[in-house]
């Protein structure tokens, strides 16, 4: 089943939209927007310009993993 309530640049499928609504709040939706590629396998992140990564442009890469793995371990915990 599609899930119509995403940013519209994706299309997401799932099999429990109840679920999937528990799931993205609105912080995860603002985190997703700020430009994120995914071929199904991995996910890419983009920045508005191409440039050589200064040294707090990874501070800021490590933090958004680091919020994207407390996101999705704190859904995996409320199981």
């Amino acid at each position: 089943t599609v899930y119509e309530n995403f940013p519209d640049d994706y299309l997401v499928k799932v099999s429990d939209k109840q679920e999937m609504d528990n799931f993205v709040t609105d912080k995860f939706k603002d985190l997703i927007t700020i430009g994120i590629e995914s071929n199904g396998e991995a996910i890419l992140i983009f920045s508005n310009d191409f440039r050589l990564a200064q040294l707090q442009d990874y501070v800021k890469m490590i933090h958004f993993a680091e919020s994207l793995k407390s996101m999705i371990g704190k859904e995996k915990g409320d199981r």
